[in-house]
């Protein structure tokens, strides 16, 4: 009994510890990111549903594993979680502003397989950008470690969805990158070309983000 209560309130010491060391920024960027990773799974569920295409299906997951990263953050410095008071519905959020991007990312996506896949790739660019932004914010080690994992994915997702964008015959335009970012992106460095990132997905290289190398987005078709 008195062993279980030490270990109570060292429990609720070390998570006191971890809130104070968490400026409010970075719990307000994990509780937004939190939710845009919902957003992002919740609107590849739908339209894989609709466009059975494998990017959705694989990042519909990968998006799962996002979450879970975020969640166990959320946690550990007990912040409240979005995700929890939203009673884990599929395409309800929290934040207003994430609502009606979720209603209008969904309308636009189920028009055409290439509005589809345009809505995934600039999910994934606004994923970038906040992601850019939420690790120049961040003050400690662990989120900044979760965010630029994050970020790894999404370089990744968004090389894929370019890809099949441009094998449907579209070319995708960078709407919240700049063109130098989003070109580095679709362009890694010749060292980090086919080599896996901190996630275990091989780097994708070549023209127009074809992959080269063999992993998981290299081969989402």
């Amino acid at each position: 009994m008195k062993s279980n209560l030490l270990f109570s309130i060292l429990l609720v010491l070390f998570s006191g510890q971890m809130f104070a060391q968490l400026s409010q920024s970075s719990q307000n960027d994990l509780q937004f990111m939190r939710e845009k990773e919902k957003l992002a799974q919740d609107v590849y569920t739908q339209l894989g549903k609709n466009w059975n295409l494998t990017p959705f299906h694989h990042m519909r997951v990968n998006e799962q594993e996002h979450m879970n990263k975020i969640g166990e953050l959320l946690a550990g410095f007990n912040i409240k979680d979005p995700y929890v008071s939203t009673g884990n519905i599929p395409g309800v959020f929290k934040n207003k502003d994430l609502q009606k991007l979720y209603n209008k990312l969904i309308s636009q996506g189920e028009k055409s397989l290439a509005e589809a896949l345009n809505t995934g790739a600039f999910i994934e660019e606004t994923k970038i950008s906040e992601l850019d932004a939420a690790i120049g914010r961040a003050d400690h080690p662990r989120v900044i470690e979760v965010f630029q994992a994050l970020k790894d994915d999404s370089e990744n997702h968004l090389r894929a969805f370019v890809r099949n964008i441009a094998a449907d015959g579209g070319d995708y335009q960078p709407k919240v990158l700049s063109v130098e970012r989003y070109e580095a992106i679709l362009h890694p460095s010749t060292s980090d070309c086919g080599k896996n990132n901190k996630q275990g997905n091989r780097n994708c290289c070549g023209k127009k983000g074809q992959g080269t190398g063999k992993g998981r987005c290299c081969t989402s078709k």
